[in-house]
C-alpha cells in the first residue's frame, strides 16, 4: 500500500534475525550498535526503538508553568 503511493519504507530494523533476514540489505537500517543491548537504541523522529526489548520510547517534557494538568494538555505537548 506505501509502495504504490511512492512511499518506500526504508531502514526496517527487527529483533527478529528471520525476519531481518528476509529484507532485502538495502532496506536495512545500517547504523546499528555493533552488539544490541538493553541500553541500545534505534532513534527517528523523535522515537526510540529497542529492538532486545521489543519496545518504542519516547521523552515528553512538560511545561512547568501549567497548574492543571490535562489530557488535552498532555496530548498537545506530545
Amino acid at each position: 500500500m506505501m509502495c504504490k503511493g511512492g512511499l518506500d519504507l526504508r531502514k526496517w530494523i527487527s529483533n527478529d534475525s528471520e525476519l531481518l533476514m528476509s529484507v532485502p540489505a538495502s532496506m536495512r537500517e545500517t547504523a546499528l550498535p555493533l552488539r544490541i543491548d538493553e541500553s541500545d537504541s534505534v532513534k527517528t523522529l523523535g522515537l526510540s526503538y529497542h529492538p532486545m526489548l521489543d519496545q518504542f520510547k519516547f521523552i515528553v517534557k512538560l511545561p512547568k508553568d501549567r497548574e492543571i494538568l490535562t489530557k488535552r494538555c498532555i496530548s498537545s505537548d506530545m
